[in-house]
């Protein structure tokens, strides 16, 4: 089943961090259910079914085995394995893991349990779960080799290649490595070594292309990757288009390495149409069916994906887990709510926590007391208490709520996701010491949860704790090494503190991470503004990219600070001509349109910025920053507001629709009804905003200035105060942390 799919569901939708939570809480709580006796019969069919590669019907029979036995760890392990056999890896990791607590299933459990992590693209959990099994089986050459495919999934190339030669030492009989030695050596910039084994690997793929075009395909795939890593896109595109063509298109590895290209590289189209292609093989294969209907919701396209589930809900019932999720990522929770009705009429004996989900459903959609009447299907406690809380919570019953959730935690005190539930309701009242206490604990835990940690870090940051932020941020980096957030974290707190050491280690591992050069950049600019003010910052912005081509996606956040910085030093004719040469390049690049618009409007040209906003909408229809803009540049012009309310209403729809928690949306369309005079719309709006992400320091500095026009003599009220304080924390700016001090001088109590 779709419904549980736990890496996607700890990224929290925008609106509604609470959602992810709580289904991640339902996956972990999954097995407390009561016992009853293993069935002999069906744990033998579930393990020949596994052994005769009927996955499907191995899944069935454990399944059956769970309802009465949740705990027994051979059944655990052959669950987990069917559902890694049926594409649904993520799902596995649950059971796998309770698995692996036996002693005698922990080492086949283990290495499943790897595969299905690296599977769900997470790989720092995988070279974790593989150090484990190598403990307990030290001539394991798979453990070896998994742990190889990890390392390399996190840059880290020489330990991958010393684990392939571990592996290979312990007997290891598996082509595959050749590959990830290649893309090791690539990583390590040993291109010449690389290049020769390749030519090696191509030369005997060719040979035996027509008994193994499996292996022709993986060969063809890597050679175009190779061409992209030695700087030449455009070949790497073409070989790509050419190693896709006939039966290529079948093989998963080269796919993936296709779309992940052409996602990089602007061409998102041509990604789309190889998960087209690769559906149209087998179009009863609902697994195929489910992701090619997410990449379309991704591109923007939800309304075709969701046209694909719908089309086969009469043939397989099993799609109405997956349209809740398709509808949960969107945020329509009302189809969502009724798909999972669907899904729950479709199982004659539906798990606990989808009952709970129906439930939060409701609770998200203010129908409040339909959830309540839901509740009492709910049978766990800790599902009850967790689901109480949200309906206070919704009621504006804040106190009342953070005591129900201080229930649920007592229910499981070392469960980290119910303790970021119940801090996120003292976020809520502003009261960050119990926030800070509850992420604490589930920091600490091992391994620290993510989203804790984060929140954390946040906060530490904002009180000025460099030094906690970088102990928790360095936990975070010891379980993925290549978690950009947590190194600019603390690139950060290392520049506050003067440890300029630290400062080089993070911006050289930052700078190693694919993907992220624009943060590199602006990271050079900023530590050179610091240094010696925006001229300083200038110059070692143009030394680092003086050989880089700007038009390229990886670099549009330099380009965007290289253009703020000229417009403050009043050279905006110099700004104007650098993002007029790169929108030269690429013209049909939406992002680049979006830029340049921002700096029109910046440099007070609202018709320019207008110019440019449409034509990055013409491009890319769904973007919200381009809608947001052209609202912006209509309001700028003298709009009466009406194509500026129908801009912002659109990008607030899509906004909702996105996997990321950002409100930039909501938060203009607010900012734009302050101005227009629509006071009580736009405050409603920027606390709708932190009710859902408390720490959003922007629409609370925004909010507090709204307030503060309005405020008297005296005391500042508590609402004032309140969103002053979270201002200060995390905007951060000079302004922020002179408004809130001013209000605690003029009598508000600072002891939060």
């Amino acid at each position: 089943m779709y419904l549980h799919r736990v890496n996607d569901l700890l990224r929290p939708a925008r609106n509604v961090a609470w959602l992810a939570v709580l289904f991640a809480v339902a996956g972990i709580l999954a097995g407390c259910q009561e016992s009853g006796p293993t069935s002999e019969a069906l744990l033998e069919e579930a393990k020949r079914a596994v052994m005769e590669g009927r996955h499907a019907d191995a899944l069935e029979s454990a399944r059956l085995l769970l309802d009465t036995n949740p705990d027994d760890p051979r059944t655990q392990r052959i669950y987990g394995e069917a559902l890694v056999a049926t594409g649904q890896p993520s799902l596995a990791v649950w059971p796998l893991s309770r698995a692996m607590r036996d002693p005698d299933e922990a080492v086949p459990a283990g290495l499943l349990l790897a595969r299905a992590q690296l599977a769900g693209n997470t790989g720092a959990d995988a070279i974790t779960t593989a150090t484990r099994v190598i403990e307990l089986a030290p001539d394991n050459a798979h453990a070896f080799m998994l742990r190889a495919r990890a390392y390399l999934s996190q840059n880290m190339e020489e330990e991958a290649i010393a684990d392939l030669d571990a592996a290979i030492e312990r007997g290891l009989d598996d082509d595959t490595q050749e590959f990830i030695r290649v893309y090791a050596l690539i990583g390590l910039d040993r291109i010449d070594e690389a290049e020769t084994l390749l030519d090696e690997l191509h030369a005997r793929a060719a040979e035996n292309a027509d008994e193994d075009p499996k292996r022709a395909a993986e060969v063809c795939g890597a050679t175009a990757m190779f061409a992209f890593e030695r700087g030449d896109a455009e070949r790497a595109e073409q070989r790509f288009e050419a190693c896709l063509e006939g039966d290529g298109v079948k093989n998963a590895l080269l796919v993936k390495s296709a779309v992940d290209f052409f996602d990089r590289d602007g061409l998102s189209e041509k990604g789309t149409a190889v998960y087209r292609r690769r559906f149209a093989l087998d179009e009863s294969n609902l697994a195929a069916r489910v992701r090619l209907a997410e990449r379309l919701r991704r591109v923007g396209r939800a309304g075709e994906g969701l046209e694909l589930l719908e089309a086969v809900t009469d043939q397989d019932p099993g799609v109405w887990s997956a349209l809740v999720d398709f509808h949960r990522r969107r945020e329509d929770f009302a189809q969502a709510l009724v798909a999972l009705d669907h899904a729950l009429e479709a199982n004659a004996q539906p798990p606990d926590s989808w009952r709970m989900a129906r439930a939060d459903f409701q609770i998200i959609l203010g129908k409040l007391d339909e959830a309540e009447r839901s509740l009492r299907d709910v049978e766990l406690e800790v599902h009850r208490a967790v689901i109480e809380g949200r309906l206070l919570l919704a009621r504006g019953r804040v106190e009342d709520a953070a005591e129900r959730l201080e229930d649920a935690v007592r229910l499981w005190p070392d469960n980290p996701d119910v303790r970021f539930l119940a801090a996120s309701s003292y976020e809520r009242k502003g009261d960050w010491q119990k926030a800070a206490s509850h992420l604490r604990e589930a920091a600490r835990m091992d391994p620290p949860h993510v989203a804790s940690s984060r929140a954390l870090a946040e906060i530490l940051g904002g009180i000025g704790d460099h030094e906690g932020r970088a102990f928790v941020l360095h936990r975070l980096l010891d379980l993925d090494p290549n978690d950009a957030d947590a190194i600019e974290g603390l690139l950060e707190s290392a520049r506050a503190v003067g440890a300029a050491g630290q400062v080089q280690e993070m911006f050289a591992r930052l700078s190693r991470i694919e993907g992220h050069q624009g943060r590199v950049l602006v990271q050079v600019a900023k530590g050179a503004a610091i240094r010696g003010g925006n001229e300083a910052a200038l110059e070692a912005l143009d030394r680092a990219i003086a050989k880089l081509d700007l038009s390229h996606p990886f670099y549009h956040e330099g380009l965007r600070r290289r253009c703020e910085l000229l417009l403050e030093l009043g050279r905006a004719n110099d700004a104007r001509a650098a993002i007029d040469a790169e929108v030269e390049k690429r013209p049909k690049l939406a992002s680049l349109r979006i830029l340049r618009g921002e700096l029109h409007a910046r440099m007070g040209e609202p018709e320019a910025a207008r110019r440019d906003f449409e034509s990055a909408i013409d491009l890319a229809p769904d973007s919200v920053p381009a809608l947001i803009g052209l609202a912006e540049s209509y309001a700028a012009g003298g709009d009466d507001g009406s194509q500026a309310r129908a801009l912002f209403e659109r990008a607030l729809a899509l906004e909702g629709g996105r996997d990321d928690d950002g409100a930039a949306a909501a938060l203009a369309y607010a900012r734009f009804e302050l101005d227009a005079g629509d006071r009580d719309a736009g405050r409603a709006r920027i606390r709708a905003i932190l009710s859902d992400q408390p720490r959003n320091g922007e629409a609370a500095l925004v909010l507090a200035e709204s307030l503060l026009a309005e405020a008297g003599e005296g005391s500042p009220p508590e609402e004032l105060l309140d969103v002053a304080r979270r201002a200060a924390l995390f905007e951060a700016s000079d302004r922020a942390r002179a408004l809130y001090a001013e209000l605690v001088e003029s009598g508000g109590d600072a002891s939060s």
